[in-house]
């Protein structure tokens, strides 16, 4: 994976610093910081996204295409 192979070369250049072994170990730092993400989906047709009070529904209403 690309991020890991970042971090590989960085510990190489900087091995004095402390960075997390692998992209997963990455990732839970920040979980832990409160920096998640949330995935959120669009239409096929980039209509419209299914968020807060539209998350559960179609695209019918906007371009007629299911989810």
């Amino acid at each position: 994976m690309a991020f890991n192979d970042l971090l590989d070369l960085l510990k190489e250049e900087f091995p004095f610093a402390e960075l997390p072994k692998n992209f997963q170990k990455a990732k839970n730092i920040l979980r832990n910081l409160g920096l998640d993400y949330k995935n959120i989906h669009a239409s096929p047709n980039d209509c419209m996204l299914h968020w807060k009070e539209h998350e559960r529904d179609n695209c019918r209403s906007k371009c007629k295409v299911s989810r």
